[in-house]
């Protein structure tokens, strides 16, 4: 689930794969696939440690806005978002989701990896 700033609002939800871990030239490389010229500064970032990460997206879905004072409506005490928050089962917020996506998506895109590394949107 996406939280945007400066608007904090509720705006979409993105579905990850679990992360990949690797050396910076490798992640470097998956940056490149998915969006070519992107590896460059993805290694340049990532060029003096021994490790990056990257999380690959399988689906992004644009809702309909939910806004900060909607949420605390919900759940009282609900910090300012900072970017993105993640959904732990059985939390209040899992329920806050589950009515956020009840509706359809007003936009939806789905990221498939091929096995030759390119990438279908669909």
């Amino acid at each position: 689930m996406i939280l945007t700033a400066p608007t904090s609002a509720l705006a979409a939800v993105i579905d990850l794969q679990p992360a990949i871990v690797d050396e910076p030239s490798r992640i470097a490389e998956l940056a490149d696939q998915t969006r070519p010229g992107n590896g460059a500064s993805v290694y340049a970032y990532l060029h003096d440690l021994p490790h990056g990460y990257t999380l690959p997206i399988t689906r992004v879905r644009k809702f309909s806005t939910h806004p900060l004072h909607v949420l605390r409506e919900q759940i009282p005490d609900f910090p300012r978002p900072r970017g993105h928050t993640v959904i732990e089962d059985h939390s209040p917020l899992a329920a806050v989701y589950d009515t956020f996506t009840a509706n359809p998506p007003l936009r939806e895109m789905t990221i498939q990896p091929m096995s030759d590394g390119s990438i279908i949107y669909g």
